[in-house]
């Protein structure tokens, strides 16, 4: 009985959501993941000019969090 609980929870690890799927064929061109990081620091960029410091902080953290999912640890599988 308790071996069946055990491949229970392995499959609900693997129906959770995701924040992003780095895999998704949307993201295997390099440009794409460069223009999200770039887009998502230019507006932490824009944010900070006008003075709003928590959407400039949000935007940055969110720009950190893409620029390590689809640059620095982005495996590309088919190459």
């Amino acid at each position: 009985m308790d071996g069946d609980e055990d491949e229970d929870e392995d499959e609900d690890e693997d129906r959770a959501m995701k924040l992003l799927d780095p895999g998704h064929p949307f993201f295997r061109p390099k440009w794409r993941r460069v223009a999200l990081v770039a887009v998502s620091f230019g507006w932490a960029g824009v944010e900070a000019t006008l003075g709003n410091s928590g959407w400039a902080i949000l935007f940055a953290a969110i720009g950190a969090y893409l620029a390590w999912m689809l640059l620095i640890t982005y495996r590309d599988d088919e190459t």
